[in-house]
């Protein structure tokens, strides 16, 4: 998945790579990169519900306010699944 990201932003002229990071048990991102104006994040699951995204949104916005020094730039969110349900 962490690829599928990695392409989608080249083909908009983003160049950054993305990878795991743990910031603590608690707060560990599947895909996680920046360039210190923009920082990208998220998870990915196999299947996705509004109940996942709204979850992963929830769990960065907490990850922001805690370790803003790893949220620089404009933080953009993503979830990548398999398979989305409505």
């Amino acid at each position: 998945m962490r690829n599928v990201v990695n392409y989608c932003l080249k083909q908009r002229g983003i160049n950054i790579e993305t990878g795991p990071v743990q910031l603590n048990p608690r707060y560990e991102f599947y895909i996680y990169g920046t360039d210190r104006q923009m920082t990208i994040v998220g998870e990915a699951k196999n299947r996705a519900s509004r109940k996942i995204v709204e979850c992963v949104l929830a769990k960065v916005g907490e990850a922001v306010k805690l370790f803003s020094s790893k949220f620089l730039g404009r933080v953009i969110t993503v979830v990548c699944c398999l398979r989305s349900s409505p």
